[in-house]
């Protein structure tokens, strides 16, 4: 998938986005490019979401200084994946909703207001700028490490 973004009032940095995702039996890998299309330095946070509600939150983290593994176990059904993410990505944000069986677990590049908080324009939070012409890669991985035989994946995260 492939998408430019010219700049505009909400997001006046022009940018290329290339993100390719690749599925094997037990494992998924998730992988994306960045590249400064504008003429000057350019924010680079990297963040595989689309869009997050912003009602009914239960739970919202961003975690820093994450070690760039984690495994999600669910004991009832005898499934762990785990989730591991590039060097790049060394934020995890996790959030849920009110009502809702699921639960989002995303690595990132940058802690939640690093881009509009001046206080968090350091490296250490992830606010990094990128030269024109420049590109970052990042990429986080989903493999299923254990599940009980003769199981159907598709069962165990409630999917018809």
């Amino acid at each position: 998938m492939q998408y430019i973004h010219p700049g505009d009032a909400h997001w006046p940095f022009a940018h290329r986005t290339v993100q390719t995702i690749t599925l094997s039996e037990t494992a998924l890998l998730w992988e994306m490019t960045l590249r400064n299309d504008a003429t000057g330095p350019n924010h680079s946070p990297f963040d595989f979401h689309t869009r997050r509600l912003a009602h009914g939150i239960v739970l919202n983290h961003c975690l820093d200084g994450w070690s760039g593994a984690v495994t999600i176990t669910r004991t009832a059904h005898g499934l762990q994946l785990r989730m591991t993410a590039s060097p790049l990505l060394r934020h995890l944000v996790v959030y849920r909703t009110i009502g809702q069986p699921w639960l989002c677990i995303e690595p990132v590049s940058h802690a939640t207001g690093a881009l509009s908080l001046p206080e968090l324009h350091h490296a250490p939070y992830g606010a990094r700028m990128l030269a024109p012409g420049a590109t970052e890669h990042a990429w986080m991985r989903f493999q299923v490490i254990s599940r009980r035989k003769g199981s159907n994946i598709h069962d165990h995260f409630g999917y018809a």
